[in-house]
Protein backbone atom coordinates (compact mmCIF):
# COMPACT_ATOMS: atom_id res chain seq x y z
CA UNK A 1 0.00 0.00 0.00
CA UNK A 2 3.34 2.10 0.85
CA UNK A 3 3.98 2.11 -2.99
CA UNK A 4 0.66 2.22 -3.87
CA UNK A 5 -0.13 5.40 -2.03
CA UNK A 6 2.88 6.87 -1.33
CA UNK A 7 5.02 6.02 -4.78
CA UNK A 8 7.15 3.82 -2.45
CA UNK A 9 7.95 6.71 -0.08
CA UNK A 10 7.41 6.33 3.68
CA UNK A 11 4.48 8.64 4.67
CA UNK A 12 4.39 11.14 7.49
CA UNK A 13 3.30 10.02 10.89
CA UNK A 14 0.52 12.37 11.87
CA UNK A 15 -2.15 12.63 15.01
CA UNK A 16 -1.50 9.15 16.53
CA UNK A 17 -4.93 8.06 18.29
CA UNK A 18 -5.38 5.75 21.05
CA UNK A 19 -5.67 2.36 18.79
CA UNK A 20 -2.21 3.59 17.99
CA UNK A 21 -0.39 4.13 21.63
CA UNK A 22 -1.85 1.33 22.45
CA UNK A 23 -0.26 -1.13 19.91
CA UNK A 24 3.13 1.20 20.08
CA UNK A 25 2.77 0.35 24.06
CA UNK A 26 2.53 -3.30 23.50
CA UNK A 27 5.44 -3.37 21.02
CA UNK A 28 7.90 -2.25 23.52
CA UNK A 29 8.86 -6.05 24.59
CA UNK A 30 12.46 -5.92 24.89
CA UNK A 31 12.88 -6.68 28.66
CA UNK A 32 10.63 -9.85 28.46
CA UNK A 33 12.52 -10.92 25.29
CA UNK A 34 15.74 -10.42 26.56
CA UNK A 35 15.04 -11.83 29.91
CA UNK A 36 14.01 -14.94 28.06
CA UNK A 37 17.33 -14.85 25.62
CA UNK A 38 19.37 -15.01 28.44
CA UNK A 39 17.65 -17.61 30.33
CA UNK A 40 18.31 -19.73 27.40
CA UNK A 41 14.38 -19.99 27.21
CA UNK A 42 13.91 -19.75 23.12
CA UNK A 43 10.40 -20.61 23.18
CA UNK A 44 9.29 -18.19 25.42
CA UNK A 45 11.30 -15.60 23.28
CA UNK A 46 10.06 -16.83 20.54
CA UNK A 47 6.06 -16.44 21.78
CA UNK A 48 6.91 -13.03 23.24
CA UNK A 49 8.04 -12.02 19.32
CA UNK A 50 4.92 -13.97 18.11
CA UNK A 51 2.41 -11.88 20.39
CA UNK A 52 3.78 -8.29 19.84
CA UNK A 53 3.13 -9.82 15.74
CA UNK A 54 -0.72 -11.07 16.47
CA UNK A 55 -1.06 -7.62 18.03
CA UNK A 56 -0.16 -5.54 14.99
CA UNK A 57 -2.38 -8.19 13.20
CA UNK A 58 -5.41 -6.78 15.44
CA UNK A 59 -4.22 -3.47 14.51
CA UNK A 60 -4.19 -3.98 11.08
CA UNK A 61 -7.94 -5.16 11.90
CA UNK A 62 -8.72 -2.27 14.24
CA UNK A 63 -7.65 0.29 11.94
CA UNK A 64 -8.68 -1.60 8.14
CA UNK A 65 -5.98 0.40 5.93
CA UNK A 66 -7.37 -0.82 3.10
CA UNK A 67 -10.46 0.83 3.73
CA UNK A 68 -9.42 4.04 4.77
CA UNK A 69 -10.33 7.29 2.71
CA UNK A 70 -7.80 9.36 4.79
CA UNK A 71 -4.97 10.03 3.53
CA UNK A 72 -3.19 11.48 6.43
CA UNK A 73 -4.72 9.12 8.52
CA UNK A 74 -3.47 6.24 5.88
CA UNK A 75 -0.20 7.58 6.28
CA UNK A 76 0.14 7.33 9.83
CA UNK A 77 -1.53 3.88 9.79
CA UNK A 78 1.20 2.77 6.76
CA UNK A 79 4.01 4.71 9.10
CA UNK A 80 3.36 2.67 11.94
CA UNK A 81 3.40 -0.76 10.27
CA UNK A 82 6.70 -0.20 8.29
CA UNK A 83 8.25 0.92 11.55
CA UNK A 84 6.67 -2.36 13.16
CA UNK A 85 7.91 -4.48 10.39
CA UNK A 86 11.90 -3.55 10.61
CA UNK A 87 11.12 -3.71 14.69
CA UNK A 88 10.56 -7.31 14.01
CA UNK A 89 13.08 -7.62 11.12
CA UNK A 90 15.57 -7.11 14.74
CA UNK A 91 14.14 -9.49 16.95
CA UNK A 92 13.94 -12.05 13.98
CA UNK A 93 17.36 -11.41 12.84
CA UNK A 94 17.91 -13.24 16.38
CA UNK A 95 16.90 -16.20 14.93
CA UNK A 96 16.89 -16.19 10.97
CA UNK A 97 19.77 -13.74 10.26
CA UNK A 98 19.68 -14.13 6.38
CA UNK A 99 15.69 -13.30 6.30
CA UNK A 100 15.75 -10.78 8.82
CA UNK A 101 18.64 -8.81 6.36
CA UNK A 102 15.93 -9.34 3.14
CA UNK A 103 13.56 -7.54 5.37
CA UNK A 104 15.77 -4.85 6.19
CA UNK A 105 16.74 -4.78 2.28
CA UNK A 106 13.23 -4.16 1.57
CA UNK A 107 12.94 -1.57 3.66
CA UNK A 108 16.21 0.44 2.25
CA UNK A 109 17.49 -0.04 6.39
CA UNK A 110 20.57 -0.99 8.00
CA UNK A 111 19.83 -2.76 11.58
CA UNK A 112 20.69 -0.66 14.06
CA UNK A 113 20.51 -2.96 17.16
CA UNK A 114 17.91 -0.82 18.57
CA UNK A 115 15.31 -2.99 19.71
CA UNK A 116 12.91 -0.04 20.15
CA UNK A 117 10.11 0.97 17.24
CA UNK A 118 11.26 4.17 15.72
CA UNK A 119 9.43 5.64 13.41
CA UNK A 120 10.82 5.76 9.44
CA UNK A 121 11.43 9.26 8.10
CA UNK A 122 9.22 10.67 6.26
CA UNK A 123 10.49 10.16 2.31
CA UNK A 124 12.37 7.18 3.46
CA UNK A 125 12.46 5.44 0.32
CA UNK A 126 11.69 1.67 0.45
CA UNK A 127 13.83 -1.16 -1.31
CA UNK A 128 12.23 -3.10 -4.02
CA UNK A 129 9.58 -5.80 -2.45
CA UNK A 130 11.02 -9.34 -2.60
CA UNK A 131 9.08 -12.88 -1.28
CA UNK A 132 10.83 -13.93 1.90
CA UNK A 133 9.94 -17.49 1.38
CA UNK A 134 9.45 -19.81 -1.45
CA UNK A 135 5.80 -21.43 -1.82
CA UNK A 136 6.48 -25.43 -1.40
CA UNK A 137 4.14 -26.75 -3.63
CA UNK A 138 2.51 -30.37 -2.44
CA UNK A 139 3.84 -32.74 -5.17
CA UNK A 140 1.34 -35.38 -6.42
CA UNK A 141 3.73 -37.91 -5.60
CA UNK A 142 4.35 -37.17 -2.14
CA UNK A 143 0.46 -36.75 -1.68
CA UNK A 144 -0.12 -40.08 -3.11
CA UNK A 145 2.53 -41.66 -0.47
CA UNK A 146 0.85 -39.89 2.52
Amino acid sequence: MTTKYFEGMVPKVSELTSVDIELLDKLNFYTKFNENMQELKFNFAIETLWNAIRETNAYINKTAPYKESNKERLGTILNILCSSSILFAKYVSCFMPKKAQKIFKQFNVKNDGIFKLEFLEFGHELGEKENLFTKIEKSIEHSAKS
